[in-house]
């Protein structure tokens, strides 16, 4: 049995800020925010993919470890080489909680300078 009303059903805050959705200048860097007001986050669990290559990366490929702190809660990968040129992307972030509540964003997004 749980923990009857303890238990934390309350799915981790995450979101995504760079990119954005739809149409970006540039793709220099991923950025994104998370946070578990009550349990906690399983850091283990945090994966971000993208439905194609960044760099050396393939599509599908957890980038997750690429991510570095830069603030409370926040998570940065500079990207060497940005991308000029994306007609059509998908990145899906995903990370849980201690508790096991999932929190999953999917961002469809281009690239297009000029």
């Amino acid at each position: 049995p749980g923990s009857g009303w303890m238990d934390d059903e309350t799915r981790p805050a995450l979101t995504l800020t760079h990119p954005q959705p739809g149409a970006n200048a540039s793709l220099d860097r991923i950025l994104l925010g998370m946070h578990d007001y009550y349990a906690g986050l399983d850091m283990d669990s945090f994966t971000v993919t993208a439905d194609f290559s960044i760099g050396e990366t393939q599509p599908g490929e957890n980038l997750a470890p690429r991510f570095k702190p830069v603030g409370e809660g926040v998570y940065e990968w500079k990207l060497r080489k940005p991308i000029a040129t994306l007609p059509k992307g998908i990145l899906t972030v995903s990370v849980m909680d201690l508790q096991g509540n999932v929190t999953r964003i999917e961002r469809t997004f281009r690239v297009r300078r000029g």
